[in-house]
């Protein structure tokens, strides 16, 4: 439901682009284009890990 109503706030805002990933990925994202070698630090922690594990089940209960 979020991406559509993100593709709906963009078509009546005239965007190109959207973004609907989750906040933090939207963070490091961003972040790894100012401090790559932090970033690729950073994501090699446990938490990172474990997030991004989670990322890749798919949607969980609340979707």
């Amino acid at each position: 439901m979020a991406v559509g109503l993100a593709v709906v706030a963009a078509i009546e805002r005239d965007r190109s682009e959207i973004d609907v990933a989750d906040l933090p990925v939207r963070i490091v994202a961003r972040l790894s284009g100012i401090a790559p070698g932090l970033v690729a630090r950073l994501t090699q922690s446990e938490d990172a890990v474990a997030y991004a594990e989670q990322l890749a089940e798919g949607p969980g209960q609340d979707r």
